[in-house]
């Protein structure tokens, strides 16, 4: 969901279009491969899709859990947000309109960042945590970065999102580059070559994997997506820093 400031086409190379109708609940799988092998599709299962609807509308953005009660987003995917909208959040592979409700949890209270404002903020500042009145049923959540990292430019990472492509809303993995990071009011903005981005997108993770001292990755969330610019084809991420 966007407002008409942060609608903006954008576009990078997609690496992977999991089509599996089922989410993997691997525990450990993720954090446990070693480079080279493939990754399990446990390993995204922590992006999440937002749905937000009432009787006349619906819209669809993206988020991430960083535990089983708390997910992170984009603060516009709820500028619009109004006192008897419904706020869902779905896990697995895939949503649809329509879907049964054991596949989603009732939002029970959200925060958006203080420094966003809907009309300025652009890309800056724009984050939400929304906290869950129930547990989701997933097991792999990504590690949180509590540093600025420090990335060379072209560094691959990758950012997953549930915007509509071909007419469905599939979790999709989308590889994507480091390029900079912007600082700016109160705020840091990751900047990547991104050139697939798309409406829905919103509010998705941007993951980097890191490899530990026993020679296994570790999966890290870095930032979670705000919105794209067509004429440069980059993607704006504010960073996730705890």
């Amino acid at each position: 969901m966007f407002t008409s400031k942060t609608l903006r086409l954008g576009a990078i190379l997609i690496t992977a279009l999991f089509c599996s109708s089922q989410p993997s609940h691997g525990a450990t799988a993720c954090n446990q491969t070693r480079p080279g092998t493939p990754l399990p599709w446990s390993c995204f299962e922590s992006a999440v899709a937002i749905v937000e609807s009432n009787a006349q509308w619906f819209s669809v953005c993206t988020g991430v859990a960083i535990s089983p009660r708390v997910v992170l987003t984009a603060a516009h995917c709820l500028s619009s947000y109004q006192a008897g909208d419904r706020l869902e959040i779905h896990i697995g592979a895939q949503w649809s309109k329509g879907r049964k409700p054991d596949a989603l949890t009732i939002i029970q209270r959200s925060t958006v960042n203080p420094g966003y404002h809907p009309e300025t903020s652009f890309f800056q500042n724009d984050t939400a945590v929304i906290r869950l009145d129930r547990p989701l049923p997933i097991k792999n959540f990504p590690a949180l970065n509590h540093v600025l990292p420090t990335l060379a430019p072209g560094t691959t990472l990758f950012r997953v999102g549930f915007g509509g492509r071909q007419g469905a809303n599939k979790r999709t993995v989308t590889t994507v580059f480091f390029k900079r990071i912007l600082e700016g009011p109160g705020s840091r903005t990751l900047v990547t070559d991104d050139a697939l981005a798309v409406q829905g997108d919103s509010g998705g993770p941007v993951f980097r994997f890191e490899t530990d001292e026993s020679g296994k990755r570790k999966l890290t969330l870095l930032a979670t997506h705000s919105t794209w610019d067509t004429s440069a084809n980059v993607s704006f991420a504010p960073l996730a820093l705890f």
